[in-house]
């Protein structure tokens, strides 16, 4: 009897061990998993509020997430940030797919008011029960939200003479189950290295005495993104984003504030270049830089031809065909709880793409296409910083979709937000960074424009000449570089303007030139701005470069619901690249001074690079 009971003991004894080593040893992919299954079965059938509906739909998102960024200022190291993040996002959807919850516009979803904004943040330990209770307390939160909006909804819509062809419109489109876990890479780095090349580079710019303030950030953010929905799909993807960010002010001889970056952009930190040639782009910025506080000021209006060059190119293309109200986003036009609100507010509130009525028409000249690509992630050796394989709904997009053919208006890009005329996603619900977690919103990933008509670029310049000469010009303007609204550097306010009442404006100029066509001279010149670039713009092109060059940026973003300017991790918005040609040259462009800069006074004490003191 006792050696039985001693057998049993230690049974009993193996299978606690083995059970503890199991919870000390499983991963946090397989709890966080394990957690929001559990609390995704649990709310679906006992989550109901009263004679309320039950949510018919639940998702969760959690982002395992660490940030790695330093900055530099003059060679010395003034912040440094290193810690691990962990976000959950939670999506709750009471209706049906036909009508719910989404795309309706009231007094509290404008203005942010909720009755109970109280959240567990989620814990950085791989504890199940601390994550089931984060979810569960955001899943209550977001449930009593939308059960208080559908009814609203209800109710605004029945009050409303709506077209028929919208309120037949669903407000969520079906798609199709997926299981899909990416391994997460391996990717490791040298601090004291990311460090020593921050250092550095902020160095350099030590020897620019009229430069107001300038500094350098390196970024490191890499994170794995776990999902699930009651819909059947799950999905694990890595996301990793490396930035290198040199910026740098000045003050123009008349007090006009200038500016300049540059954001290097990697997938992996083993990507970033050698110091050398890092140090020779940020040499050549800041003397440009320098230059510019004396170059002259346009004083004249001109409406002539104009050429974009170089990264000039890719800003404009990702301003006018992505970050514009009007451009290859989808977007649906919202319910409005009342009148009231549409009539204080309306400029504010969002609305359809106006683009999308003008399918199948032309849109941009016959020699130009545009298509979404995803059947890459690198170009011409550069890497591709939109690319993805699963969007954050969990779809798939397909390698190509072509969007504008021979200028011809085709499909917009999609999520799961069906319009009149663009009902299924096409997987551009694209990752975001705010403020350190992951986060949806309808993107871009990577474009390609292309052109069935190119010249060498030394045959655009001259047909460039050509036209100004023929429109009986003197001179013709190129411009080198666009202010990028994304950019997160200081002095951007100067360059960009407003972008809170839904209108499209483009930035303004950072470098352009006026190049006589009497010599080919160019001059350097400041304060002016473009006054009518739009997509329509690229209806009227002279030409477009043979060779094509890659631009990768951060973007905005549509439905995004972060904050593109604030944030307390500066690195902020939705990987995106574009492949365009080195330059394209428009027809006729209104280009004139900015009559709403505001001129900074000098210093009372001149700054102590310049003094000797």
């Amino acid at each position: 009897m006792n050696n039985i009971r001693k057998y049993i003991t230690l049974a009993i004894v193996a299978f606690l061990c083995l059970n503890i080593g199991y919870a000390q040893t499983e991963s946090f992919e397989s709890i966080a998993f394990r957690a929001m299954q559990d609390e995704m079965n649990r709310n679906m059938s006992d989550l109901k509020l009263d004679k309320l509906k039950s949510p018919y739909y639940l998702s969760y998102l959690i982002t395992d997430a660490n940030v790695y960024s330093v900055e530099a200022q003059l060679g010395a190291v003034v912040k440094v940030i290193d810690k691990p993040l962990r976000n959950q996002e939670t999506s709750v959807l009471v209706g049906s797919h036909q009508r719910n919850n989404l795309n309706f516009i009231n007094e509290n979803k404008l203005f942010g008011w909720s009755g109970d904004s109280f959240n567990i943040p989620m814990t950085l330990e791989n504890n199940y029960d601390a994550m089931r209770r984060s979810l569960w307390v955001e899943t209550d939160v977001q449930y009593k939200e939308a059960t208080e909006l559908v009814e609203a909804k209800f109710a605004a819509m029945n009050q409303q003479n709506i077209p028929e062809e919208e309120a037949n419109l669903a407000d969520f489109s079906t798609v199709s189950p997926l299981n899909k876990i990416i391994p997460s890479p391996k990717i490791t780095f040298d601090k004291t290295k990311i460090e020593s090349l921050t250092k550095s580079l902020s160095a350099v710019l030590s020897s620019y005495p009229h430069l107001t303030k300038s500094g350098v950030n390196t970024y490191i953010y890499t994170a794995d993104a776990l999902y699930i929905n009651n819909e059947k799909i799950q999905y694990k993807v890595p996301f990793s984003l490396v930035c290198v960010r040199v910026y740098a002010e000045a003050v123009a001889i008349d007090g006009e504030p200038l500016i300049d970056y540059i954001n290097f952009y990697f997938n992996t930190p083993d990507q970033i270049p050698a110091l050398e040639v890092l140090k020779q782009q940020v040499n050549q910025m800041a003397t440009l830089l320098t230059q510019l506080r004396m170059a002259p000021t346009i004083q004249e209006s001109y409406s002539g031809p104009v050429m974009f060059e170089g990264e000039a190119v890719g800003e404009i293309v990702s301003q006018c065909f992505v970050d514009n109200p009007n451009g290859l986003l989808a977007a649906k036009k919202p319910v409005i709880s009342s009148p009231v609100l549409l009539q204080r507010y309306g400029q504010y509130l969002p609305k359809e793409n106006k683009l999308e009525q003008l399918t199948d028409k032309k849109v941009i000249s016959r020699e130009l296409s545009v298509a979404a690509v995803h059947n890459r992630n690198t170009y011409n050796e550069m890497p591709l910083i939109g690319y993805y394989e699963v969007d954050a709904q969990g779809v798939v997009p397909a390698s190509k979709t072509v969007l504008i053919e021979d200028g011809v208006l085709k499909t917009l890009l999609t999520n799961r937000v069906p319009t009149l005329r663009n009902k299924n996603s096409n997987g551009h619900c694209v990752f975001a960074i705010s403020d350190g977690a992951l986060t949806g919103t309808l993107g871009s990933g990577i474009i390609e424009l292309t052109s069935t008509e190119t010249k060498s670029y030394q045959a655009l310049k001259e047909a460039l000449i050509a036209a100004a000469k023929e429109e009986d010009y003197e001179y013709a303007y190129i411009v080198r570089k666009m202010a990028n609204p994304m950019a997160g550097v200081p002095g951007l306010s100067a360059f960009v303007a407003a972008s809170n009442t839904g209108t499209f404006g483009i930035s303004r100029p950072i470098y352009i030139y006026r190049i006589s066509v009497k010599d080919g001279k160019e001059e350097l010149i400041r304060s002016a701005k473009i006054a009518d670039l739009s997509l329509k713009s690229f209806k009227r092109i002279i030409g477009v470069a043979d060779t094509q060059e890659v631009y990768n940026t951060l973007q905005k973003g549509k439905q995004s619901g972060y904050s593109s300017y604030q944030s307390q991790f500066a690195l902020v918005g939705a990987p995106a690249s574009f492949i365009v040609p080195k330059a394209i040259v428009f027809q006729e462009l209104e280009v004139e001074k900015d009559k709403d800069i505001v001129l900074k006074k000098e210093p009372i004490v001149t700054s102590p690079l310049l003094s000797g003191k």
